[in-house]
């Protein structure tokens, strides 16, 4: 009886950054900024009746995308959200402190990445990388592309061949390829 067995070796590589392909789960990196404004209010800001802290406005403000600025009534204990960045004017008003949201965000990422090789073994219908000669080059370049998940290398042909699928089945027995899946992690 004869048994499929796949040999997985798993490489951790490194850490990279990556500048346009930075995986689809990995969040932004967001430093906010406060501007203050003290004894002032913008007229036209929405009422949040949920924070009852100068703190929480703030943090409620920075957890909504479109707030980008609070008034703190410190007097009557209200919040209040504006959506346009840099509101005019600015009034006096002895019982509120007005704030300016600067929103400073990375949407790149590190991320670190491992390898499972899958030697003799292949995926079929991969998508054919031309101009790659190497196994390292192959590697290389499927890091740098969001969209590939695995590769094969044939190291017969000296091809490289990327997939878009996560953890791909079946895989297939072939004594001139080694597969590759890819996991990349948020750093």
């Amino acid at each position: 009886m004869l048994k499929m067995l796949a040999i997985a070796i798993v490489l951790v590589l490194g850490v990279t950054s990556a500048l346009e392909d930075c995986p689809v789960d990995c969040p932004p990196s967001c430093t906010n900024t406060w501007t203050p404004y003290p004894n002032s209010q913008v007229q036209g800001l929405t009422l949040y009746d949920d924070y009852k802290t100068e703190e929480d406005c703030k943090a409620g403000c920075i957890a909504t995308p479109d707030c980008w600025s609070v008034d703190w009534n410190f007097v009557d204990v209200e919040c209040w959200f504006g959506n346009v960045q840099n509101p005019t004017p600015r009034d006096p008003d002895e019982s509120a402190n007005h704030y300016d949201l600067t929103r400073d965000c990375v949407e790149n990422c590190d991320y670190r990445y491992s390898w499972t090789k899958y030697p003799n073994y292949q995926v079929l219908f991969l998508a054919k990388q031309p101009d790659i000669t190497s196994e390292d080059d192959c590697m290389s370049a499927c890091i740098q592309t969001k969209s590939c998940h695995n590769f094969d290398w044939n190291f017969d042909e000296n091809s490289c061949w990327f997939g878009n699928a996560t953890n791909p089945t079946p895989r297939l027995k072939d004594p001139t390829v080694n597969h590759y899946d890819i996991v990349r992690q948020c750093v």
